[in-house]
């Protein structure tokens, strides 16, 4: 079997040989090389018993189910998104350069021009 090994196959087993070497003088390791472990045999996996299709969930649409609102559901809810939108607090939006003082504006001009 070694006479089949390549030269690089044979360079591998004489690292792994002497690593383990190095490995069995720090004591890490036992001295003789473990023989490879068998696994042990997996179990048969059991199946689960089919779930019932009436149990599962599925969409309206899956179904053929048509959606269940009236116009007046949906203008409620618009109303109410625009009641949310009413009591919030309007953005404070900054001033156009036509709104602004004089004085910023000079201002302004005047920094523009230093950089």
């Amino acid at each position: 079997a070694m006479d089949e090994l390549s030269e690089y196959e044979l360079q591998r087993l004489e690292h792994i040989r002497r690593n383990h070497e190095m490995l069995v003088r720090l004591g890490l390791v036992d001295p003789t090389p473990a023989a490879p472990q068998q696994k042990a045999p997996r179990k048969p996996r059991t199946k689960l018993p089919p779930v019932p299709p009436e149990s599962l969930r599925r969409s309206s649409r899956v179904r053929d189910l048509k959606p269940e609102y009236t116009k007046e559901t949906i203008d409620q809810f618009g109303d109410d998104l625009d009641r949310q939108a009413a009591r919030r607090s309007p953005a404070k939006k900054r001033p156009r350069p036509e709104e602004e003082d004089a004085d910023e504006a000079a201002l302004r001009r005047e920094i523009d021009a230093s950089t």
